[in-house]
């Protein structure tokens, strides 16, 4: 597992306290090398965490520690869930 930042990005600050409720996960050190997790063990660079960061989103990144990020990715990997750009 990488062992680098990761963000799980949340629609209101308040969802960020389960992190099971993240629609995103992102992971990278600045937003100019940031990757989506895109499904499948799949990344996809991003310019997700610099629209947050510009507030050009309404949508809260939190940190994710490495055992969270994993949860996550199985989370993301369940049909039922969609991804947002």
């Amino acid at each position: 597992m990488w062992q680098g930042h990761y963000h799980g990005v949340f629609r209101t600050f308040a969802d960020g306290l389960d992190v099971r409720r993240a629609h995103a996960l992102i992971r990278g050190r600045d937003s100019a090398r940031a990757e989506r997790y895109a499904g499948r063990g799949r990344w996809e660079p991003t310019t997700l965490l610099r629209s947050l960061e510009t507030a050009d989103s309404s949508d809260e990144d939190l940190p994710v520690s490495p055992e969270e990020a994993e949860m996550l990715m199985r989370l993301l990997d369940r049909p039922a869930r969609k991804f947002t750009p």
